[in-house]
C-alpha cells in the first residue's frame, strides 16, 4: 500500500513540474507531444545550425503572456533533425529563444520575470560579447538585418496533435575582426578598444537603454596571407545603421595612450560596395607606415576564401 502512494505522489510531482495543474489530469500529456525544430541557414540557402551554435536557451510563456518555463538545449542534444521533444498541456504559447549565450552574454534572471516585457539579454563582458543568434517570430529564410519586433513566436499546442514547430533564427551580433599592421612599442603588441557598444538586447530586440560599454582587448600576432599583424575580433551587438556611435581606439600598449581613434561609420563609408546592414563580419586593416596612418578594408577581403557568417 506503501508503495502504491509513493507511485501516485510521484505522478502528482512530475505534473506539478511540468506546469500542468487540473482537477482532471488526463488533460495533462503523457508523452512527448511538442517538436521544436532549430533552423539557421547561410545566403546560398545552406543548413548551418549546428556549425554556428553551441547551444539554445528557450523562455515559454502560456497564453496569458506569463512565465511558464525555460529549457537550456546544447546542440549535441538536437536529434538529426536539429529537433527537441517537449511535453506541453493543450494552449498558446510564446517562446523567447537565444542561441549562444555562452560566457560573456547572458540571460536576466528568469525567476524575477513574469512576463516577456521583463526579459533581457545583457553583456557582462570587458573583452567581447558573444555571437549571438535570436529566434524570429516568423519565417524570414536568409537575412542579416534584424530590427526591434512588436511580436514573439507563439504556437498552439492541440490536445490531438500536439504541435510542429520551427524556429528560424538570425543574427543578433556583428564582428569586428580588426588587424594592424606597422605598430609596436619594444616589441609589445598595441591593445584595442571598441567603445560605444550597446550592452544588450530586451525580448523584443530593441538596445537596451543606459549608458554603453566599451570593450578592451590585447592584441595577437596572427599570419594572415604571408604578413604577421596584430589581430582582435569582437562579437558586438548589432549595429543597425552606419551612423553608429562606436569608436575603435590603438592602445599604446606601454602608455596606456590612445595611438588612433577611429570613428567606425566613418570606416564603413569609405568601404565602397560594403553593407553593414547585411555584412555580419566587418574586416578592418589600420597600417602604420613612413609616419602616416590609413585604415583600408584587407586585401585578401575579395581573395577566394570559406564564407564565414559568424
Amino acid at each position: 500500500m506503501k508503495q502504491i502512494h509513493a507511485i501516485l505522489w510521484m505522478i502528482l510531482g512530475i505534473a506539478l513540474m511540468a506546469g500542468c495543474i487540473a482537477d482532471d489530469l488526463s488533460e495533462c500529456p503523457t508523452k512527448e507531444n511538442v517538436t521544436l525544430t532549430f533552423s539557421l541557414v547561410d545566403k546560398n540557402g545552406k543548413q548551418v545550425f549546428t556549425e554556428q551554435v553551441e547551444k539554445t536557451d528557450l523562455i515559454l510563456f502560456n497564453g496569458k503572456g506569463l512565465f511558464h518555463s525555460s529549457i537550456s538545449v546544447p546542440t549535441g542534444k538536437l536529434d538529426k533533425n536539429r529537433s527537441i521533444r517537449l511535453a506541453l498541456e493543450p494552449g498558446n504559447y510564446t517562446v523567447v529563444a537565444w542561441s549562444n549565450l555562452i560566457k560573456r552574454v547572458t540571460m536576466c534572471d528568469i525567476n524575477t520575470i513574469t512576463n516577456p516585457e521583463e526579459g533581457f539579454v545583457i553583456c557582462h563582458s570587458d573583452e567581447t560579447g558573444d555571437p549571438l543568434y535570436y529566434a524570429a517570430p516568423k519565417e524570414t529564410g536568409f537575412t542579416r538585418n534584424i530590427n526591434p519586433t512588436k511580436e514573439l513566436f507563439s504556437f498552439n499546442v492541440s490536445k490531438e496533435n500536439g504541435a510542429k514547430e520551427t524556429l528560424h533564427f538570425i543574427h543578433a551580433h556583428k564582428k569586428l575582426d580588426i588587424y594592424v599592421k606597422g605598430y609596436a612599442v619594444n616589441g609589445k603588441l598595441p591593445i584595442i578598444e571598441v567603445e560605444g557598444n550597446y550592452k544588450g538586447y530586451d525580448f523584443y530586440m530593441n538596445h537596451l537603454p543606459g549608458n554603453k560599454i566599451t570593450l578592451r582587448q590585447e592584441t595577437v600576432n596572427k599570419k594572415t596571407y604571408g604578413e604577421d599583424l596584430a589581430n582582435a575580433a569582437f562579437y558586438t551587438s548589432r549595429i543597425r545603421e552606419a551612423n553608429n556611435n562606436i569608436v575603435i581606439h590603438i592602445i599604446n600598449p606601454t602608455t596606456g595612450e590612445k595611438a588612433k581613434s577611429v570613428a567606425l561609420n566613418e570606416v564603413i563609408k569609405s568601404f565602397r560596395e560594403f553593407d553593414m546592414e547585411t555584412e555580419i563580419v566587418i574586416p578592418i586593416l589600420f597600417e602604420f607606415f613612413d609616419g602616416k596612418f590609413e585604415v583600408k578594408m584587407p586585401a585578401w577581403v575579395t581573395q577566394p576564401s570559406k564564407p564565414e557568417i559568424n
